[in-house]
């Protein structure tokens, strides 16, 4: 899986050239059927994405945040989010990233978190470890909610899902809870700096 990691991070990283090109610059967002923002830099990424690893591996098929899928039925499938975080990106906030992930059957073989904003760049492929900035990445060690970190997404939809109940015995539990969302909060506890990062989803 080297060739595709090398792949993937070259997808990233033109992708991350695209987002900072609009990124405080001022871009048109627009608000998709689920109330979620969308933005031009979100569609040229994902498309700069599609053309770099069809370069390489053009039988493999895709699914993206904003492009769909594409070519279903294939033996692999490269899944897109071209920039978690939007709403921070919108806001000028440097915390967004690429997300480039291939699936091979029911696994993950693959993935990339690259944030431009920061040059933070995360990789991991089977068999092979994660690696933040090319050092090894490693969870933290801490086994009791009482001593752990535990980050947290928008609020909001935990009421909504019904979650919300439930939530402020945890934040008397843990040691400590910050709302880092999006791809942020899932780095940490992937680098030791976080234990748990509990996100809804959209």
């Amino acid at each position: 899986m080297a060739d595709e990691l090398a792949v993937a991070m070259e997808a990233a990283k033109a992708a991350g050239e695209v987002a900072m090109r609009y990124f405080r610059r001022g871009v048109p967002v627009e608000t998709k059927a689920d109330g979620s923002f969308v933005t031009q830099a979100d569609r040229s990424c994902e498309r700069t994405i599609r053309q770099v690893i069809q370069q390489r591996f053009p039988d493999d098929a895709f699914l993206g945040e904003e492009y769909g899928e594409t070519a279903t039925g294939a033996r692999r499938r490269w899944i897109i989010d071209p920039i978690d975080g939007t709403n921070n990106y919108v806001r000028g906030i440097p915390f967004f990233a690429t997300l480039i992930a291939l699936e091979e059957g029911d696994d993950i073989a693959v993935g990339v978190a690259f944030a431009p904003a920061t040059g933070d760049l995360l990789t991991a492929r089977r068999g092979g470890g994660a690696y933040m900035n090319g050092q090894p990445a490693k969870v933290s060690r801490v086994a009791h909610l009482a001593e752990a970190s535990v980050g947290f997404g928008e609020l909001k939809l935990f009421e909504h899902r019904g979650w919300w109940d439930r939530f402020p015995e945890l934040v008397r539990r843990a040691w400590r809870t910050r709302g880092f969302g999006d791809y942020l909060g899932h780095a940490q506890v992937i680098q030791g700096q976080a234990e748990i990062m509990l996100d809804t989803g959209a």
